[in-house]
Formats: C-alpha cells, sequence, structure tokens
C-alpha cells in the first residue's frame, strides 16, 4: 500500500445493493408512519359513523396537542435556514434516492407490516427481529471513512480505529463488500467490523494485517464480566422462549409475545457484548 492516504465515500448511487437496503429502510419506517396515519383516519371515520362525538372531540385534542400535528409549529423554525438544524450525515445517502421509488416502498412497507399483523405471530416475528437487521445493513453498506497510515488511525463512519489497538483481522467478500472484522484491544466504542468496497478494502486490509502481526499479544478481558454477561445473555434468551411457549395456552397472547420479543433481543444484546468483551 502505498504511504498516501486513502478515503472513500460509498452511498446508494455507487451500489445496487446500497440502494435496495435504502429502500428497505425507507419501506420500514414510511410504512410504520403510514400504518399510523391509516389507524388515526380510520378512528376518525368510525367515530363520526358512530356519532361519538365526544369520543371525536378527544382525538382531535390529542392529535392536535402532543399528536403528530404539533410538529406543524416547529415549521417556521424549519423554514428559517438560519435556524434549520443540519441534517444528520447519517440520513445523506437518502438524497441520492428517488422520490417515486421511496414513496413506492413505503407504500409496499406499510402493506407488509398490516400483512404481518394479520398472518398472526410467526410473521410477525420475522418482521420486528428483520428491523435491526435492515437497519445496520443500510447504514453499513452507506459508508465513509479514511485511513491513514502515516498517522496510524483508520476512520470509520467518524470513528477512528488506532492501528496500535489492532490485534487480529480477517476479510469476507460479499457481493462486491469486503466484511472486514477487527480484534482489536479498545473498548467497545471502537468498531470491530467494517463494510467495505472491495477496492477499498483491497488498500486498506493488507496495512491492517501488517499492524495486527506487529501488535503485543492481546491481553484478555475480565472472565468475570464475561460469564456474567454470557449467563444474562443465556438467561435472557431462555426466558424469551418461556414467554414464547406460554403464549401459546392463552386467550390474548400478543403482551407476551412482545415480551419475548424484548428478551429475545436482550438476550442477543448481551451476548453480543461479551463476545467483544
Amino acid at each position: 500500500m502505498s504511504a498516501g492516504r486513502t478515503s472513500w465515500s460509498h452511498g446508494p448511487a455507487d451500489s445496487a445493493v446500497a440502494r435496495a437496503f435504502c429502500y428497505l429502510q425507507i419501506g420500514v419506517l414510511g410504512g410504520m408512519a403510514l400504518v399510523f396515519v391509516g389507524v388515526v383516519v380510520g378512528l376518525y371515520a368510525l367515530t363520526i359513523l358512530s356519532g361519538s362525538y365526544r369520543l371525536l372531540a378527544l382525538l382531535v385534542l390529542l392529535t392536535l396537542v402532543g399528536g403528530p400535528v404539533s410538529l406543524l409549529y416547529l415549521l417556521p423554525l424549519i423554514a428559517d435556514p438560519d435556524q434549520r438544524p443540519p441534517i444528520p450525515a447519517e440520513w445523506a445517502e437518502f438524497r441520492q434516492l428517488n422520490a417515486v421509488g421511496a414513496a413506492v416502498a413505503a407504500v409496499l412497507g406499510a402493506v407488509v407490516i398490516v400483512g404481518a399483523f394479520a398472518a398472526g405471530p410467526p410473521l410477525l416475528w420475522a418482521a420486528f427481529l428483520a428491523l435491526p437487521f435492515v437497519a445496520f445493513a443500510g447504514r453499513s453498506l452507506a459508508s465513509d471513512g479514511a485511513f491513514d497510515p502515516r498517522a496510524g488511525t483508520l476512520t470509520y463512519a467518524d470513528r477512528e480505529v488506532d492501528l496500535d489497538d489492532v490485534t487480529g483481522v480477517s476479510r469476507t467478500d460479499v457481493a462486491g463488500y469486503a466484511v472486514v472484522r477487527l480484534a482489536h484491544d479498545a473498548g467497545l466504542g471502537t468498531p470491530g467490523l467494517l463494510v467495505l468496497p472491495e477496492s477499498v478494502a483491497d488498500a486498506v486490509v493488507p496495512a491492517l494485517d501488517r499492524a495486527a502481526e506487529s501488535a503485543d499479544p492481546a491481553e484478555s478481558g475480565s472472565l468475570a464480566l464475561t460469564a456474567t454477561l454470557v449467563a444474562f445473555g443465556l438467561g435472557s434468551l431462555a426466558g424469551a422462549a418461556g414467554l414464547a411457549s406460554l403464549a401459546g395456552s392463552v386467550d390474548q397472547p400478543a403482551l407476551l409475545h412482545w415480551a419475548a420479543l424484548v428478551a429475545g433481543l436482550f438476550g442477543g444484546l448481551f451476548l453480543w457484548v461479551a463476545w467483544r468483551e
């Protein structure tokens, strides 16, 4: 690798795979928004048709005060260029998408969400478990960063990795991308999984390998902490399985399904932290 600095910015305009995952994110968020609007409109229609005008007045009050319409109060602030907050960098890739495609994705997302609710718990579970994956993949495929071998730093998604902390590197190529797994002595705030375009990985990974080969042997983490995290993770997963099995024996299983989903997510989180530790 040359001694110069390597930088990259990779978004939906550069890859069909990145575009697809951005549309998936819009489908999830836009679909949820459309379903919410549909529920609100349906409630209004039901109250009007049933003549429940007191309930209608309450719905109007909740909509105007503290509801979505209250966001219109922020319109003067957003309309003023001097007062308008900057768009977060992680949202910039959505500007590269087609407006019609985004609208279609939102509508299809709403259809999938409604279908998941109608189909019952299995499809609903699959839909909600897919949310973190879609968000993570979409954010990872639209990345930017820089590698400076002279300074000994790698910047990825505004987070910095010191090459002196790198103790191991592995690479897997998938659909034009390289998934790079870093082992390092830094904390959880330092990225351990990089998704790079293959052309960037070809320039960066060899230097990371050299840094890992020259690194001192990694110190093992706290065995007691790791064991505690694993115990919490497995316990949460066991609790999720118990709640899910119990849900089949009650008349209204929705609450138990939600509790099982939350417990399962926490179990996975504990195990992930233990793995990183």
